[in-house]
């Protein structure tokens, strides 16, 4: 059962694309811009509406949840993640 939720984890985190947006409990954070993909994990580019752009690390730690149909992202940074944060 973990084998199978951790696969259709990744295919979800493999679906997300330039343009899908990236959410926060507190809300709209950004929008994918772009998508590296490293050795070990994708880096997602993700630009928030003042055009500063974030690097987001596609990892369980990150990506809280992915919802396919509608292209969003639900995410909860670690700490220091971004710069706005106190």
């Amino acid at each position: 059962p973990e084998k199978k939720k951790r696969e259709q984890q990744e295919k979800a985190r493999a679906s997300i694309k330039p343009g899908d947006p990236v959410v926060l409990k507190s809300g709209i954070y950004g929008t994918v811009t772009d998508v590296s993909q490293t050795g070990a994990n994708d880096v997602w580019h993700i630009t928030d509406d003042n055009g500063t752009e974030t690097l987001i690390p596609a990892i369980p730690d990150v990506v809280s949840s992915v919802d396919v149909e509608n292209g969003i992202v639900l995410i909860t940074p670690l700490k220091g993640l971004f710069s706005d944060e106190d």
